[in-house]
């Protein structure tokens, strides 16, 4: 298996949950969230945490319908990628981007947290977060 770390992005209207990998890419660890306001500030933002956390590849979660058709969130997230992977490009990255599917990667994330018992008020806040991190463990689990 390929070395370097992963960057999973748990796109949504709204927020976008950031998670890494270790190097070896046997952890995942959450980055937080991004407002999804303004698309250069959030691409800058990715190509900061991409920098900085030295990524070698990006997972994308990809939401699928229940027969695993696309839908129309399916082609926001496809135009968001080619976004990103066109800034990357001129800033002069080159890295490959794979998307994942992110099915039921929220309510998991949601069940995780009404397990360890936080409040519905400190759910929300991290519930994005976490989505990108089982975005990586789907990933790294079921990866030979």
């Amino acid at each position: 298996m390929r070395k370097g770390r992963l960057l999973a992005i748990d796109y949504g209207a709204r927020h976008i949950g950031l998670a890494v990998s270790d190097p070896d890419r046997m952890m995942a660890f959450g980055r937080g969230k991004l407002l999804n306001k303004n698309i250069e500030h959030l691409l800058a933002q990715l190509l900061s945490l991409v920098e900085v956390e030295a990524v070698s590849k990006i997972l994308i979660g990809l939401p699928l319908g229940p027969d695993g058709e696309e839908t129309e969130q399916t082609s926001r997230i496809r135009q968001f990628a080619a976004k990103l992977g066109n800034y990357l490009a001129a800033a002069g990255l080159d890295l490959e981007m794979e998307f994942v599917d992110e099915s039921f990667s929220s309510y998991e994330a949601g069940r995780m947290l009404d397990e360890l018992g936080v409040p519905a008020r400190r759910k929300k806040s991290t519930e994005d977060e976490l989505a990108a991190v089982v975005l990586i463990r789907r990933y790294i689990d079921f990866r030979p």
